[in-house]
Parts: structure tokens; sequence; C-alpha cells
């Protein structure tokens, strides 16, 4: 038949496209389509255009990214959007990290030499380069800005020579109606060219004679349908107006290389009064060396991650090398360090933000593989609602820190490893390795009523969280029913950089906090939990369904038979205490406790030929007609039985054939 048979039967459908994202040659003004017509930023894959359910967005391996993505949805039909990577496979996998570069000493600087000669602080605003808007104090006309109001504002723009803060005039804009919307009434300026990664200050001078009259919001974004955002705001972009002539300005880091920027003043909304009337001057904008944080730091990793910063409430707490405090009104961090500037006395300095690596609230029907995420202080992976979601093969370490806004007395931090939160259901997360997360590596919850079914964790090593599982639902409407968590190792559970500076440290393997949802078919089985600073399995009073929770076939282990292995409630069970455990709760009847034997503890976590975890585990369901293999594409089973973990003792890896052979089906009908 020819080699490109072959191909097609690799593709799968062969309809879809695969576009590609290279960190070094690529650029965002690419179609995408090809290696040499490459994409540039994470930005650029996350506005989403030109991306279509059944493609797959393909990353450099050995490229890097800092910031965000946001992935487009895929379909039933069609299939889902895959995030993957290509390229040589020696190569390390494409790295997304969710932190900033403070490794230059020029970003680093003493505010109080000599009341505080070891803080350090890094985030300020510098001078601001050229103005490119081209009529800045409308000079002979508006010419560069248009207005937009809905015909029933009964609103209008032009140039007002009578009043003005520079002469010889200023723009006047009259709302006569406010709407429903704040984008009822819209000013704004287009053609603006703008670089990734780049910071730039807006600024103007307004004011107005009627109370209550502001400036609902100014987007950088695009400046055609779909007016994708292209920047993040690094200030307050809501704007009360006076009767004084005021300067106000607001910093955005764009996200994208673009030549379609614009600028959106929006003035509608009920917050509007009708009838008013307001006056701009002085417009400005242009770049600018912003270093400020737009987000909380959460963390901060040194000598790639060697060691970790310790976050503090109060400036006055920061008294050691390594502490340091967040300033929510400068948007700046103060850290202490006693031999000198930061940046010469580490060789790396990563300060992780508050926003998830990967934000996929809503979205269905996509599948990331084969990619590292890394540094952020909030989720790896976070959204509600979402549906028919893989995570394999992924990297993911360093995550969480950040305050919880909201929640208890401010004291509160959190990051997951990789969240499904609320109304979520056939997703899976399997051969991933999850290592140094501030709360819980793999979790589901929620607060609101909800459902959440077919969710599986599976052939997972997580290693140095606080909790390896999380989980809980309420209210008492919800609904949880077909959740797995089989076949993972869970290992030295809160003994991560985290639990030291937590206010409440623990250390669980699975963590069952208060649980209000109607539970069903919750099954672990087959996992490996060794060695948990407080307890392998904590379940919180009360919990509905604990009685119909099915624990079996797992392997235990802590290296001191007097310490904690299981808290139901308020009964606790010492490791020595195993069999009382199995014969008062009625769970763990096939488990055993002992010492799971690893090759090589730490790193691979297989296991040796005299582990009780071989042969030892039950049989469990294939999904969507795949074949069963292990965390290292090994055929399970390979003796008697499935090993416990997330390593098939012996045996080859699944061969191409198999793969193809499972390919075969869906792709007869192109041939």
């Amino acid at each position: 038949m020819g080699t490109w048979w072959l191909t097609l039967l690799l593709v799968g459908v062969g309809c879809a496209k695969e576009l590609y994202v290279d960190c070094d040659d690529g650029i965002d003004t690419n179609t995408g389509l090809s290696t040499g017509s490459a994409w540039k930023t994470l930005g650029r894959v996350s506005l989403g255009t030109g991306i279509a359910p059944g493609d797959s967005v393909l990353f450099l391996r050995g490229c890097q990214w800092r910031g965000q993505l946001v992935p487009v949805s895929g379909n039933a039909s069609a299939g889902a959007v895959t995030y993957a990577a290509y390229g040589d496979e020696s190569r390390a996998k494409p790295l997304f990290m969710g932190s900033v570069d403070r490794g230059d000493t020029a970003l680093w600087r003493r505010d109080d030499p000599t009341n505080a000669p070891h803080v350090w602080t890094t985030g300020w605003m510098g001078e601001a380069g050229d103005n490119v808007l081209a009529n800045p104090s409308f000079t002979t006309d508006t010419d560069g800005w248009s207005f937009y109001a809905e015909t029933e504002m009964e609103s209008s723009s032009s140039r007002d020579t009578a009043v003005f803060s520079s002469s010889p005039a200023s723009l006047l804009v009259y709302v006569g109606h406010h709407g429903s919307s704040t984008s009822s009434v819209q000013l704004f300026t287009t053609g603006l060219s703008i670089i990734a990664a780049q910071s730039y200050l807006f600024s103007f001078k307004a004011k107005s004679d009627h109370t209550g009259a502001q400036v609902a919001d100014i987007s950088l974004m695009k400046a055609t349908s779909p007016w994708s955002s292209y920047a993040s705001s690094h200030s307050a972009s809501v704007f009360n107006l006076t009767s004084t002539w005021t300067t106000y300005s607001v910093t955005y880091t764009s996200s994208v290389t673009a030549t379609d920027g614009r600028l959106t003043f929006s003035l509608g909304g009920p917050a509007m009064p009708a009838g008013t009337t307001l006056h701009f001057d002085d417009m400005f904008f242009g770049e600018v060396a912003d270093t400020r944080f737009n987000q909380d730091v959460g963390n901060i990793i040194f000598n790639d991650a060697d060691s970790v910063g310790v976050k503090k409430k109060k400036l006055a707490d920061v008294t050691k090398t390594g502490d340091f405090f967040f300033d929510e009104d400068a948007h700046s961090v103060q850290l202490y360090c006693e031999p000198g500037n930061p940046a010469s006395v580490f060789d790396s300095v990563e300060l992780a933000l508050n926003k998830h690596i990967i934000s996929e609230g809503g979205k269905s029907y996509v599948t990331y593989d084969g990619l590292q995420l890394k540094y952020t202080a909030a989720h790896g992976i976070g959204g509600g609602s979402t549906h028919h979601i893989t995570a394999r093969h992924l990297d993911i370490s360093y995550i969480g820190g950040s305050y919880l806004g909201g929640y208890g007395d401010g004291q509160v931090r959190y990051g997951n490893g990789i969240e499904f939160w609320e109304a979520a259901h056939d997703n899976v997360v399997e051969y991933c390795r999850l290592d140094q997360v501030y709360d819980a590596a793999l979790t589901n919850q929620g607060t609101s009523e909800n459902t959440q079914y077919n969710l599986h964790y599976r052939y997972n090593i997580i290693s140095n969280s606080e909790y390896c599982f999380e989980y809980w639902n309420r209210p008492e409407e919800s609904v949880n029913h077909n959740i797995y968590f089989e076949n993972n190792v869970c290992y030295m559970s809160g003994y991560g950089w985290g639990n030291a500076q937590r206010p409440d440290p623990s250390g669980r393997h699975m963590c069952f906090y208060t649980n209000s949802a109607t539970t069903s078919e919750l099954v672990l089985r087959n996992n490996i939990f060794y060695q948990a600073k407080e307890a392998a399995w904590h379940v919180f009073y009360p919990f509905e369904g604990l009685a119909d929770v099915e624990l079996d076939y797992n392997v235990y282990y802590q290296t001191d038979n007097d310490s904690t292995l299981i808290i139901v409630y308020d009964t606790e069970y010492t490791a020595g205490q195993f069999a009382q455990y199995v014969a008062a709760q009625g769970k763990d009847k096939h488990s055993q406790f002992g010492d799971p034997l690893f090759d090589n503890a730490g790193k691979q976590f297989n296991v040796d030929q005299d582990s009780p975890a071989v042969d030892a585990g039950t049989v469990i369901d294939a999904l969507a007609g795949e074949p069963l293999v292990d965390y290292a594409g090994t055929s399970v089973p390979q003796g008697a039985g499935p090993d416990i973990g997330a390593y098939e003792r012996s045996g080859a890896p699944v061969t191409a054939a198999a793969l193809l052979a499972l390919a075969l089906p869906l792709c007869l009908v192109l041939l």
C-alpha cells in the first residue's frame, strides 16, 4: 500500500491539522501549520483562533514558555484538541512556567540600605518610552479615536475647544443613557503594535462635572472579532472621575505579538449616570519598563529548586535569608538576602505567580500529553465544569503557595497539581509525575450543587506533596459517583516544601474532608502508600457514603510501626495496628502492610521481584478500548495478576503494532 497508508493510520482520522509552536524561531503572525511557520508564544495559542476540534497543537521539545495556556474545546464528533510535543525525543519535554525570572541583578534594589540593608525589593515601574499615539491632545481634530454607542444610548463624541487640559482642545463624550452593559458606550483607538511579554503604559487626563462619572474599564484587546484580550493589567482600570483634571494610568503586559491592538474605554453600564459629560486629554501609550506583579507571589524557587523562599504575611517578619513579603499595594516583593543581591547570590531566582498554568474552566474534549508544568503559586491545571479532559505523561512540580482570598483569617494558602472543580465528568489523569505540591496533587471538589462522575486517576507517581489525593464535595444536593484512584504511587506525603510553611501542617496520602454529597462507587485500589507524615488515610466527620467507599488491594508502609497510619473520624490506628483497622472498618481486606521494596525509591518507583506488590493487585478496566499499560508502557498484567503500584514488574513495553491495531478500526473508512 505504500508508506502513506501507514502515516494515515497513525494520524487517525486524518482530517484534523497539526499546529506548531517554537519558542526560539516561531512568529505569532505565522500560520502555525508547519515547523517552518510555527507560532511563538502561549498567548498566541491561548487566543484560540485557527484551532478547531480534532487539531493538535504541538510544542517544540527543549523549549520553555512563561504564562498561561487557555485551551480550546474539542467535541464528540471531531475529537479532542490535543496539546502535546514534537521534535527530538532526547530533549526535555516542553516546559510551561507560571513564574517570572528575577535572575538579573538590575531587577533588585535596596530601598532602605541604612535600616534594612539585607532587604531587597523587586517590582517597580521605570521610565516610559515614546508616545505612539499620533494625536494625543486633539490638536486639529479627533483623528485616531473612534466612538461607538448603541442607538438607544443617545450618546456622542466631539472635539471641545472650550474645555481642555492642554491647548487647543479635548475630546468630549456625552453619555445620554448608560445601558445595561459597560460596553454599550465605547471610546477606542486601533492599529497598535505590541510585543509579547512587553509592558505598556497608557495614561490620560480626564474630568467630569457629573457626580458618579467613571471609566468602567480600559482594555488592550484585538481590534476585530472575537475582540480577544491581548494583555493582563497591572493596575486597576476602573476610574472615578472628578471635576478637576486628573491624570490616570494603567499598565499592561502583552500576551501576544500583534499589529492589530486596540485600546477601548468602556463608558456604559448602570454605574454611569444618564446625561453625563466627560472630557479626555493628553493621551499616552508607549513601552515602559514595568517589573511590578499583577498577581500575588506565592513562592520563590532558587537554583532550579535547590531551595525555596518562605512567604511572610508582614514585612516585619522578613528577618532571615529566604523570607519574603508580597506588597499588594506596591505590587512588589521584598526578599531578605543577607549575602547580597539575590541575583548574584543564586544562579536562578523564579517568582511563582498566583495564576493557573493551564486554565481550563468550562472546557471539554481536551488532551494534554507529554508536557512539563512548573513554578506556579496557584494550580498546575485548574477550572470548573470540565468534561472529557485527559492529562497524561505530564511532569508537574513546585505548585501553589498563594493566599486564597476570602478564606479563613487570610493565612490560608492553596495550590493543587490538577483540580477538577465542580460539575466534572469523564476526565482521566494517567501516567503523570507530580512532585512538591503545596496542597493536593490530585483532587475533585466543589461547594455549590454539582455532579461529578467518571473520574479516573491511574498509574501516576506522586511525591512530596501535602496530600496525594484530596476528596470532598458539598452541599448535600451534590452527587458523586464512579471516582477511581488506581495503581498510583503515593510517596512521602507531607515532606515537601510547603509543609513547614503551612499554618495547618499534616501530610496525608488520602485526605477525605467533610463530605455531604451523595457518594457511591468511590474506589481506591492497587495503590502503594509509602510514608505519610500524619496518616495514609484521614477521614473527617461527617463523610456521606463512607460505608460504600472501596479501599482494597493496596500496599501501605510506614517506617515506624508506632506512627499513625489511618484516622477515621476520631479513631486512630498505628502502622502496627493494620489488622485491627481492617477488622474494625471493613476496608482493605486484600491489602497489605509492608515495605514495597522500591528498586530506586525517589526516582522510578519500580519494585523488586520480592515486593509484596508483585502480582497482588486486582484487574482494573481499560478505558476507551485502549490496551492497559503501566507508567512505563508495559502491558498489564505480566504475571499471575496485576502488580500494585504504577509499574508492572517485568515484560516489554506495548508494541507499535498493538497501537496500530488499535487505530485500524478508526481508519478503515479512509482506505
